[in-house]
């Protein structure tokens, strides 16, 4: 019993310790010139989640941008971060908000509400954005439209279940029906004009990220099947090339582990190699490759990846005991390490802003 008393006391202290970083710059010059803002979920439910700023030119970190510059905590779990027009989205999966910010300053310009267990944002228009949302249960995907000049959500397009990545391609946006606390295989093709769902397209299970190449063929990377009662009954993860007109599967590659899921595909400034998270490793594949070579690139466990498109660098995150705060290492494209600098709790998203 002293134990767990002494585990809960120790978890205690470390949840509500507040680290000043000694770069942290006065509230009043703050300015993000060129740099890598970092999105940390935070401890789940018992914490708020934060916003980390690397000045890359400087090599300079702002540990906690967003409650330094408003004077209050951000929330619970930060899921993701989108530029769009000169403001920041952020947005906060448990609290049910994406938080609107002025990309000057970190100013708050105020907050879309009403979600549920909302994922990623996308820019439309200058008065349009897409967010995606889990849903109640967390099964129920859908797509929110949002009015930004009034914040407000005005419509909902049904897709699949747990939607989750949003991109823009050819015109079209594909929404990633990743299952959420479930299953599903699908990605849901919308028209941003009209908001119509154009096409439902059958991938493989769990697709988590998709990319495009130097060819224009879309690329998405399937994690397999989750079964959190039986692992037995996992599935093996996919990456798929797709046809970017008619979304035909035109190469499906078969990761050899059912327990192992691969996570976080990104793709170098050449649009030649993809880089992807498969268990403790960093690992990348030629787009001209037919067969999967699992030699790892970096030999580490990371929680999240990305990639720098101008300084050519893949950005992982080490999120250590999911308790202290993070690290986040930059790699050449070799696997030589660049630097490192320390992270909030649980970095699990990069946005580069240049």
């Amino acid at each position: 019993m002293k134990t767990i008393l002494l585990y809960f006391l120790i978890f205690l202290a470390l949840a509500s310790c507040k680290e000043k970083d000694d770069m942290t710059p006065a509230v009043e010059q703050a300015e993000f010139p060129q740099g890598i803002f970092v999105v940390n979920e935070g401890l789940f439910q018992s914490g708020t989640g934060s916003i980390t700023y690397f000045n890359t030119e400087r090599g300079e970190t702002w540990v906690n941008v967003f409650s330094e510059v408003n004077q209050r905590p951000l929330g619970n779990v930060v899921q993701s971060m989108a530029i769009h027009h000169n403001k920041a989205y952020i947005v906060v999966n448990n609290a049910g908000k994406a938080e609107v910010v002025n990309l000057e300053d970190f100013k708050s310009e105020g907050a879309i509400d009403g979600l549920v267990l909302p994922r990623v944002f996308l820019g439309i228009s200058n008065d349009k954005g897409y967010i995606s949302q889990w849903g109640a249960g967390g099964m129920n995907g859908s797509v929110q439209v949002v009015n930004l000049e009034t914040m407000q959500v005005e419509k909902s397009v049904s897709a699949g279940s747990g939607t989750d990545y949003l991109m823009m391609h050819n015109n079209h946006v594909l929404a990633l029906n990743g299952g959420g606390f479930g299953n599903d295989s699908t990605m849901t093709v919308i028209d941003p004009e009209t908001d119509a769902v154009l096409q439902t397209i059958q991938l493989q299970p769990n697709p988590r990220s998709a990319v495009t190449d130097n060819d224009g063929k879309l690329w998405i990377l399937c994690g397999g099947r989750y079964d959190f009662m039986d692992p037995d009954k996992d599935s093996p993860g996919h990456l798929l090339r797709l046809h970017p007109q008619t979304y035909v599967i035109e190469l499906d590659l078969e990761f050899p582990s059912q327990k192992i899921h691969p996570d976080k595909l990104v793709m170098n400034k050449a649009g030649d190699e993809m880089y992807f998270l498969y268990g403790s490793g960093i690992y990348s594949h030629p787009v001209s490759g037919t067969n999967l070579d699992l030699q790892p690139l970096v030999n580490r466990t990371f929680y999240s990846l990305g990639y720098d498109r101008v300084s050519e660098t893949i950005t992982a995150a080490d999120a250590g005991d999911f308790i202290s705060k993070g690290w986040v290492i930059r790699y050449l494209e070799t696997g030589s390490v660049l630097d490192s600098f320390k992270a909030g709790v649980i970095p699990v998203n990069f946005v580069f802003n240049y």
